[in-house]
């Protein structure tokens, strides 16, 4: 039986952190599905000048590489119901390494589900950069 990975995120402005994330966790099992963020639940969680890069587009590269098997639209605030649907071997989530580390599975909004399930959640520290620094910096060159 295949090992299908999940994991979901909005992302914006596709950066190699996100790429290195991704690889990270296509090697944790066979299948890589990805929850991405409709531009809506983007906008209800990041504020309403997000997502710079409209749905079709950042799907569109997420599909284009390697690693990532499936990209799927998550329209909820977070990726409990499409979890529960999948069913997944294991859920990955990323955390950038210059951040203090606050979540543990516990706190993290999908530990319900996959506790439920018996789904274990894999964390995955990753390179120093984010999105939303990269929008900041831009933002400062003005």
């Amino acid at each position: 039986m295949k090992k299908v990975v999940w994991t979901n995120g909005c992302f914006d402005l596709l950066g190699s952190h996100h790429c290195v994330f991704l690889e990270e966790c296509r090697k944790l099992g066979d299948i890589l599905v990805v929850g991405l963020n409709t531009d809506e639940s983007v906008k209800s969680l990041k504020g309403p000048s997000r997502p710079i890069v409209p749905y079709a587009e950042r799907k569109a590269c997420l599909e284009a590489l390697r690693c990532v098997d499936l990209v799927v639209p998550l329209s909820d605030r977070e990726p409990s119901n499409l979890i529960r649907m999948l069913q997944p071997s294991l859920v990955a989530k990323g955390f950038p390494a210059d951040k203090p580390h606050t979540w543990s599975n516990d706190n993290m909004p999908e530990h319900v589900i996959c506790e439920e399930l018996g789904i274990p959640i894999h964390q995955i520290r990753g390179p120093n950069s984010s999105t939303t620094s990269l929008i900041e910096r831009i933002r400062q060159w003005n």
